[in-house]
């Protein structure tokens, strides 16, 4: 019988995954979305999931904004087909919104070596390798980064120019939810913020469809 250096050493074995080579492997890191929605999940509780008919582990429980979509959206108590469908679509539009801002202001940030606000947000700036990239991920940025960062500032600049209608607490509020994952005492002018924003972002669609 083959006997182990570790046991020889009088050393318990390490159980976990193991390699081909019978070496420990890592544990790959989390998705923080999933962690944060996981930890949303548990807190929120089954009836609220089922009463706003929101799934466990729905990206947009991975952050204070989605969280904050949902409950301004509700589920009407007995929807039908037409009603779910709207609440659904209002929900993604404003999601759509504020992941539009999330990442314009990450390219920004790392075109002008701007410190990161959020490490909860940090995941979709990431850019993906083109040698491991899955056919679910964004195709890689090819452009050089002169660019990159011409693009990025022109993008956060049509951002700021569509704040610029809002308050300057309501903006500082945005930022806040949307960049920085924090909660707000009243987050309803945020709410109208994003709807702005989102009826911005389909007009520009739309001009582009034309």
């Amino acid at each position: 019988m083959t006997v182990s250096k570790s046991a020889k050493r009088g050393r318990k074995r390490k159980i976990g995954p193991r390699t081909p080579s019978g070496q420990l492997s890592r544990a790959k890191s989390e998705d923080p979305t999933k962690v944060a929605a996981f930890a949303r999940t548990r807190h929120l509780g089954p009836d609220w999931l089922q009463r706003h008919a929101v799934k466990p582990l729905d990206p947009m429980l991975g952050s204070v904004v989605g969280v904050a979509i949902i409950t301004a959206n509700p589920m009407p108590a007995k929807p039908t087909q037409d009603d779910a469908a709207g609440v659904m679509q209002r929900r993604a539009s404003l999601y759509a919104a504020a992941q539009h801002i999330r990442r314009c202001y990450a390219a920004y940030a790392s075109a002008n070596g701007l410190p990161k606000r959020s490490a909860q947000v940090v995941r979709i700036l990431t850019p993906v390798d083109a040698m491991q990239a899955s056919a679910d991920d964004p195709a890689p940025d090819l452009r050089t980064e002169g660019e990159r960062a011409a693009s990025a500032d022109a993008a956060w600049w049509n951002i700021c120019c569509q704040m610029d209608a809002l308050t300057k607490a309501v903006r500082s509020d945005l930022k806040a939810m949307v960049l920085d994952d924090l909660a707000i005492s009243d987050e309803r002018p945020v709410i109208a913020a994003l709807e702005m924003m989102a009826a911005w972002l389909e007009g520009r669609r739309r001009k582009r469809g034309a």
